[in-house]
């Protein structure tokens, strides 16, 4: 409850529903990841990457399962089920991975261009569905 409190309290769940609108756009190509990347320049980078490696797991949960109870919150459930129909599990793994190592270089506290990493990110999100 007092993390709650504290994520209600940093405005987390706008930020939350700026990047899903974002998400949505990059995938329709209504905007470009340079555009978002700009844009969530507020948003934690932690969070971020929490966010889309949730949406991967997701993604290949359903893939596994076509369990349609288990695609997450309501705001991203179309996204995650298009992304896990229309892309390889292989890709999910790898930008899973990708996710993951970079979670770690922002927790380390490593010098990175954050425009760059998030534009890095949409670039590969966007690439997701299609071929191998």
């Amino acid at each position: 409850p007092l993390l709650a409190v504290s994520l209600h309290a940093q405005g987390v769940r706008e930020q939350r529903a700026l990047v899903v609108e974002g998400v949505k756009k990059l995938l329709k190509q209504q905007q470009s990841a340079t555009q978002l990347a700009e844009g969530w320049k507020d948003i934690p980078l932690l969070l971020l990457f929490d966010w889309f490696c949730d949406w991967s797991h997701l993604i290949l949960r359903y893939q596994m399962t076509q369990d349609e109870e288990g695609l997450g919150l309501g705001d991203m459930r179309k996204v995650v089920q298009y992304l896990a129909q229309k892309s390889t599990r292989g890709k999910v793994l790898d930008i899973q991975d990708w996710v993951l190592a970079q979670r770690q270089k922002v927790m380390s506290k490593a010098n990175l261009n954050r425009v760059l990493l998030l534009e890095a990110l949409l670039v590969q999100w966007a690439g997701l569905p299609g071929q191998a």
